[in-house]
């Protein structure tokens, strides 16, 4: 299967392309830093991208070049760096996202799997979320990523994408 992994050298990310990598898949990596350290030992079997989730045209690329089946979807501006800047914050993590959503639709990139956050229930730290929990983030994260749920679960009612949102 050809996968893409956004933000695919960091920390989850390389774990999963290495994961990937030894069932047989054929991974591609697209992260705007990459960070190649934590997959050295699998780097050879692995085409990695330097790009942008801002920019339509390099997700749009990566999909439709490398014939992607899959999308794991990690890249992502973390929270204390989203609450500090919260445009660059929605760029990344909201256009990013629609970018990757778009992609997925257009050119068949099959399943696309976003981990979201807790975040997104704002809640203290001894409060249990359920399926029923309702949404309220306090955070410029939260608020993206609850977003990008929504976003999710639009594209798959409109257009039949296979979107996944973890947490």
């Amino acid at each position: 299967m050809n996968i893409l992994i956004t933000g695919g050298t960091g920390f989850i990310g390389a774990l999963l392309a290495r994961t990937h990598v030894q069932r047989g898949d054929k991974v591609t990596i697209f992260d705007v830093a990459p960070n190649m350290s934590r997959i050295k030992d699998v780097a050879a079997d692995i085409k990695v991208i330097q790009g942008n989730l801002s920019y339509a045209s390099e997700v749009f690329n990566a999909v439709k070049d490398n014939r992607i089946e899959r999308i794991l979807h990690l890249g992502s501006m973390l929270s204390a760096p989203s609450d500090a800047n919260p445009w660059a914050s929605f760029q990344v993590n909201v256009v990013g996202t629609v970018n990757v959503l778009e992609a997925a639709r257009l050119f068949n990139g099959g399943t696309v799997v976003f981990p979201s956050t807790i975040a997104t229930f704002g809640l203290d730290t001894h409060t249990v979320a359920d399926d029923a929990t309702v949404q309220h983030p306090t955070t410029m994260y939260g608020c993206g990523k609850a977003y990008c749920e929504n976003l999710g679960r639009f594209y798959r009612a409109k257009f039949g994408v296979d979107f996944r949102a973890i947490r």
